[in-house]
C-alpha cells in the first residue's frame, strides 16, 4: 500500500511486470514497453542458454559484493532454501496484516498492472 498507492498518479510513465512475467516471459514485458513508449527494444528470448548466462552473471555479481554467505543468501535473486524460508516468513506476516489493508494494497497493485 505505501509502495503502490504513491505510484498511481504516475501510471502512464512506466510498465509493470509481475514476478511471474519477468522470470517466465520477460519478452512480453518488453513488448508492452515498446507499445507504450514507441521503442524498439528486442524482446528477451527465454532460451536455456540465455537463462543460464543470466544466472551466472547474477551469481558472480552478488558473490563479488556479499561480505558473508548470509548476505549472499539474503540478497542474490536466485532460488535457494534460505530465500524460500524468508518468503514463507514474509507470507505469514502479510497474511497476519488486517484484511482491509491487504485488500487496499492488492487493489492498488491490480490498478498498476491493468495495462495488459
Amino acid at each position: 500500500m505505501r509502495f503502490h498507492e504513491p505510484l498511481l498518479p504516475h501510471r502512464a510513465g512506466f510498465v509493470v511486470g509481475t514476478f511471474e512475467e519477468v522470470v517466465g516471459d520477460f519478452g512480453a514485458v518488453i513488448e508492452r514497453v515498446n507499445r507504450r513508449f514507441g521503442t524498439t527494444f528486442r524482446p528477451f528470448e527465454h532460451l536455456p542458454e540465455h537463462l543460464a548466462r543470466i544466472d551466472r552473471k547474477i551469481d558472480d555479481d552478488y558473490r563479488s559484493r556479499a561480505r558473508t554467505q548470509e548476505d549472499l543468501d539474503r540478497t542474490v535473486p536466485l532460488p535457494s532454501e534460505r530465500r524460500r524460508e524468508m518468503k514463507d516468513r514474509l507470507r505469514a506476516e502479510y497474511l497476519a496484516t488486517p484484511a482491509g489493508l491487504r485488500r487496499r494494497a492488492e487493489s492498488a497493485f491490480e490498478t498498476l498492472r491493468d495495462d495488459r
